[in-house]
């Protein structure tokens, strides 16, 4: 059964008369999730007189500029200004911030909440890691749990609920999977033992200049039983999957399948999926690489067929970062107005023609049907996203990664090195 978990958001009643448009989702297939009211969610809103205006500040992460850095994506804005056309009381100012990091949206949050709260937005994209920060310091506010539902994927709305509230919208999704080349009687390499039967060779990030393991390894690492977390919360590797991963990438070497000079110039899994667009169709050996979903699903002629990152038996794994709207502490007006722009953007169509244009995957299965794919497509689809899961806590995952990659490393870099050795290499690095 396709089970999807729904997230309880809250309604708004009309600002000044001025219509609402808000998506029309399929009756859910599970028990709604309803959080319980508290004294941090937002009021049930009343109306705003017809003569008071309220200006709104949005922050958006650099992820979604335009062609041109520092450039808002025009698909948003177009967004933004037919919200302003139909909301004559609500003027929306659009500012654009680095994404993450020092001087990122959080850090930007965090350092203004308190030093200088008249600059704070009133609406701002985060990324589950920073959304959760910032729920649990107190710069964002609860969302209502009267009036609507929207139905995302489970992994969305991990993402957003925190202590049984509903802090964000989610908005948009970045992850990744794989692409191969279609050859006849090659099956889909969807396990270890496919890939290897099938002859394919690989294409992902072999050295990436973070140091840290690239979303491929992760999550074959993951998807293949491997755990990151120990019964107290701290970074974990288990020793036999790390050999079982490391193993398989020895036989893949061993067999002319890894070509490590090319592998290590891949930056990131866009840079292996424009190379595969360019080999993918001509090589005589089947091509297997990694992809960001969205670029693929929204390409207008896909070159490869659709599979997930290989896992030792073969079972559906993704990890996903996921993107939110989230709704600043400020006035009750303002609240109330940021929320009504929250709900204008995350409607089904709005967000499925901006995901498109901005190359990254819905979180509701309404808005992705309006990408119109195949039948064939978005089974795969539905699947893959309700085997998808948030990475480990920011922290947790740094670590595990790093020691992940340097025990790739080892195995690929040392003269007779065993699936043995490069897992103790691992576990010694992930204590340090």
């Amino acid at each position: 059964m396709n089970i999807r978990l729904v997230l309880m958001v809250g309604g708004l009643m009309l600002l000044s008369g001025c219509s609402l448009v808000t998506p029309t989702p399929e009756a859910p297939s599970a028990t709604p999730f309803q959080p319980s009211p508290t004294p941090t969610a937002l009021p049930r809103p009343t109306p705003l007189p017809a003569s008071d205006l309220t200006t709104l500040t949005l922050w958006v992460p650099d992820v979604l500029s335009g062609e041109a850095p520092g450039e808002v994506h025009a698909t948003l804005l177009s967004q933004i200004n037919a919200f302003s056309r139909s909301h004559s009381n609500i003027q929306v100012q659009v500012l654009m911030k680095k994404a993450e990091g020092s001087g990122g949206l959080y850090d930007l949050l965090s350092t203004t909440y308190s030093a200088a709260p008249a600059v704070l937005p009133d609406l701002v994209i985060l990324n589950h890691t920073d959304l959760r920060a910032a729920a649990e310091n107190g710069f964002i506010v609860a969302l209502p749990s009267e009036e609507a539902t929207m139905t995302v994927y489970p992994f969305a709305s991990e993402a957003v609920v925190i202590g049984g509230r509903a802090y964000g919208l989610p908005f948009l999704s970045q992850m990744a999977h794989t692409v191969y080349t279609p050859l006849p009687e090659v099956g889909a390499p969807l396990s270890w033992t496919t890939v290897l039967t099938g002859g394919y060779s690989l294409l992902f990030p072999l050295a990436p200049a973070s140091g840290l393991a690239d979303d491929f390894l992760m999550g074959a690492y993951l998807g293949s039983g491997g755990q990151v977390l120990d019964a107290e919360g701290r970074p974990l590797l288990d020793r036999p999957h790390l050999e079982e991963l490391y193993r398989f990438v020895g036989v893949m070497a061993e067999a002319g399948l890894l070509d490590r000079e090319r592998l290590v110039t891949l930056a990131d899994a866009q840079t292996c999926w424009e190379l595969f667009q360019q080999e993918g169709a001509t090589v005589t050996r089947p091509l297997l690489s990694t992809v960001p979903a969205g670029l693929y699903w929204s390409a207008t002629e896909r070159v490869g067929l659709a599979a997930w990152t290989p896992t030792h038996e073969g079972r559906p794994f993704a990890l996903a970062k996921v993107w939110s709207l989230a709704i600043v502490g400020n006035e009750p007006a303002h609240e109330l107005a940021a929320l009504e722009l929250a709900r204008w953007l995350n409607a089904r169509g709005q967000v499925a023609d901006f995901s498109k244009a901005i190359g990254m995957l819905p979180l509701s299965q309404e808005a992705l049907a309006l990408w119109t794919l195949s039948a064939e497509d978005s089974a795969f689809l539905e699947r893959l996203l309700n085997s998808t899961v948030l990475p480990p806590p920011k922290s947790v995952d740094q670590t595990v990664r790093r020691a992940l990659q340097a025990g790739l490393d080892f195995m690929l870099n040392t003269d007779a090195a065993t699936p043995e050795q490069a897992a103790t290499y691992a576990l010694t690095v992930l204590r340090k």
